[in-house]
């Protein structure tokens, strides 16, 4: 009877994290984006024409619109209510473009994520100068330069873009100076628009306006003390602003400027360009700052993500960018998931012809096999590809050789005249061997190809060895409770026949 229950529940899990966990979010993800892309082009069609109006009211004389930002002239309260309106529709249309694409990351990050071979996009490589680096310090500022790049060009994690960090060259004297960084971006096909991803590292610091030198003074507060950059919108104008937090030391360092110097105007500088210059009317404590300009929301996203993920440990130089087309990809793909479905269906009725009711509980556990995997890759965030993919339908193989073998040891003790419940146990101990051993050598191998080639073979070794894990799994835990759940009392030879296709007529 616990057997039947623990069936039950097994199946409950399997069917659960199938739908909701691996079905729902695929789903939900390309229905939203199907809307998001319609609604994009609305809403772009929509700022394009407020600024247009905008435009068009900037034509008036100074005056007017001097006395329109006015709020308490009523006589002019019309003309404010239309200019501010104007200008906010235009904020408030970025605002929710903006909020739609966050949205549409956050779905996108719960889906599989697919390499450059499978959807297409953009490969670039530079080289990463590491001639003025000290030997000790190379492997950190080159683990410290993929981390920045991965950060940058993968704000929302959602882990689709790889940074490979290789020798420049076969020629020995090239390594000690440079090494290149393979980037893939996968859905990028605009190699200027994945350049510019990487973009500029701006340069931020905060300078006091000196009266007896007529120009601005650097202060010790720079980028160096910023703990994070967001995108934000005034409370008050609804304008696009970028929100500063300093780390602890900052915060007392931008405590102690506006102490010592109320009154007094600071500037905020990028790259040695002033964006804004308020009046020090109090002493500010706090983490906290604001920067304010003439942003939209998407200068002021870039720029927030920009100073977000800091400054390049290591220069680097572009060597060479391309587009990878998404047509091959997408026939690997279609041709991967028709290999594993035909597959899949052929060795079920294989598996039932020779086995009878025991080849329906192995298709069962299969299937089980197949969600608890995917499941497995998808908790890990593993990048699909071509070579993840094949490396995953040979693990489906693995895991039906474990069954063959473990009803094979099952008929092997039915021969014996044992009772088919003492058969099926003995039958999973003699097979537990075999599978072990021959899954520990899988495994090993898989290991070695992972540490011991490119990322090519690595997604093959890594979607292979999990594999081969979970089968371990799924035959020795869910086949024996499955198995077990279903014995009949009987023992005569049709119980045996029906439930393990056994027949023992002598030749």
């Amino acid at each position: 009877m616990k057997y039947k229950i623990w069936s039950l529940v097994i199946l409950v899990i399997v069917v659960f994290l199938g739908y909701f966990y691996l079905i729902k979010p695929e789903m939900e993800y390309e229905n939203f984006k199907r809307t998001y892309n319609a609604e994009k082009k609305e809403l772009l069609s929509k700022i394009k024409k407020q600024k247009e109006k905008v435009s068009e009211n900037n034509t008036s004389d100074k005056q007017d619109k001097k006395i329109g930002m006015l709020k308490n002239e009523k006589t002019e309260e019309k003309k404010v209510q239309i200019d501010l309106t104007d200008k906010t529709a235009s904020v408030d249309y970025q605002k929710e473009l903006i909020q739609k694409e966050q949205k549409l990351n956050d779905l996108k990050s719960k889906t599989f994520h697919l390499g450059l071979d499978l959807v297409g996009g953009s490969q670039l490589e530079y080289d990463a100068i590491i001639s003025e680096l000290k030997p000790q310090d190379v492997e950190g500022s080159l683990e410290a330069l993929k981390t920045v790049l991965e950060k940058r060009l993968n704000p929302f994690g959602t882990s689709e873009v790889v940074v490979v960090i290789e020798d420049s060259s076969v020629f020995a004297e090239n390594q000690d100076t440079k090494k290149r960084v393979v980037i893939q971006i996968p859905g990028v096909s605009n190699p200027d628009e994945a350049k510019k991803m990487i973009g500029k590292i701006p340069t931020l610091d905060f300078r006091l306006f000196s009266k007896d030198l007529n120009d601005f003074v650097k202060t010790e507060l720079t980028g160096r003390y910023l703990k994070t950059a967001t995108l934000s919108f005034d409370g008050q104008t609804n304008q696009p602003v970028v929100a500063l937090k300093f780390t602890d030391e900052g915060a007392k360092i931008f405590e102690k400027l506006t102490a010592e110097n109320v009154g007094e105007v600071m500037g905020v500088f990028l790259d040695g360009v002033p964006i804004t210059t308020p009046r020090i009317n109090q002493k500010i404590s706090g983490n906290q700052a604001v920067i304010e300009g003439d942003f939209t929301a998407e200068s002021a996203k870039e720029l927030a993500q920009n100073m977000q993920f800091g400054a390049l440990p290591i220069p680097i130089e572009l060597v060479s960018s391309n587009t990878v087309s998404a047509t091959l990809g997408k026939d690997i793909l279609n041709k991967g998931v028709q290999a594993a479905v035909i597959g899949f269906i052929l060795v079920s009725i294989f598996l039932i012809l020779i086995y009878k009711i025991s080849g329906v509980i192995a298709t069962v556990a299969l299937f089980c096999y197949l969600v608890l995997t995917l499941t497995v890759y998808k908790a890990f965030g593993f990048v699909f590809t071509a070579a993840s993919i094949a490396g995953f339908i040979i693990s489906i193989g693995m895991a039906v050789d474990a069954n063959v073998l473990i009803f094979e040891r099952i008929k092997d003790e039915l021969k014996t005249k044992t009772k088919i419940k003492e058969a099926v146990e003995n039958g999973f101990k003699r097979a537990w061997l075999s599978i072990r051993d021959g899954n520990i050598s899988s495994i090993i191998t898989a290991i070695i190809l992972f540490y011991l080639t490119t990322s090519l073979i690595q997604g093959f070794a890594l979607t292979f060895g999990l594999g081969v894990l979970v089968s371990m799994l799924t035959a020795i835990v869910l086949t024996r409770t499955f198995l077990l759940s279903i014995t009949p009392k009987s023992n005569k030879q049709l119980a045996k026949k029906i439930y393990f296709g056994f027949n023992n007529k002598k030749k």
